[in-house]
């Protein structure tokens, strides 16, 4: 005979062992009578992959168990499932090869629908936009500007104060600033006009190797 332990706390299935004769009980009843410790009952749990018995108003009943698997909410930060049972609303599972690829892209690479780990479809389109954003926030000193891209490309600075005073719109995105932005298309624009030979490629390098 075999009796089942269940955690006091958490009610879940824990050993099966040998059940002890209560020598006095048997002796009394004729028949074998087996000593029921505390926390343990002699119905044998089921069985199922990828779930646990848990003792509930004194029968088995079985939960997801995911214990020693990772999941994440929308932060997309992995954390280990320490404890059985449904998830929480709002995470999803993640396994080692979702979260090497989300170490390598991103967090924005993955969104959980319906409490499953899905690829963002819309990943290269904020991956692209992220990036404009980036770029058009790189900036650089006046000094810096004129230094690292006029002067090299042969623009003088009574040139390029000409160019700045072309139009108003232009000679404030100039005064007004403290830093020439990439994303100035005011300014980047104007500027780019006498610089047919640059790329946007080589101009956003400039930017980034001379920017503050």
């Amino acid at each position: 005979m075999l009796v089942y332990n269940y955690d006091s706390k958490t009610y879940l299935f824990t050993t099966a062992e040998d059940a002890y004769i209560d020598p006095e009980a048997s002796k009394q009843q004729g028949e074998r009578v087996y000593i029921l410790p505390p926390n343990a009952t002699f119905e044998k749990p089921p069985e199922k992959a990828g779930y646990a018995a848990k003792r509930e108003n004194d029968t088995w009943v079985l939960i997801p168990d995911y214990r020693g698997q990772y999941c994440v909410n929308s932060d997309m930060v992995p954390q280990e499932i320490m404890e059985a049972g449904e998830l929480e609303e709002g995470y999803a599972l993640i396994s080692a090869e979702q979260i090497a690829l989300l170490q390598e892209k991103g967090t924005n690479y993955f969104v959980i629908v319906d409490g499953k780990l899905i690829v963002n479809p819309n990943y290269d389109k904020e991956r692209e936009e992220k990036e404009q954003n980036r770029i058009a926030m790189l900036h650089m000193t006046k000094y810096d500007f004129y230094k690292h891209l006029c002067q090299p490309n042969n623009i003088t600075y009574a040139q390029l104060m000409q160019i700045v005073n072309s139009s108003d719109e232009v000679a404030a995105a100039w005064n007004l600033c403290a830093y020439i932005y990439r994303g100035d298309e005011t300014l980047i624009t104007q500027i780019k006009k006498y610089l047919p030979q640059i790329s946007d490629d080589t101009l956003t390098q400039i930017f980034e190797e001379y920017g503050v």
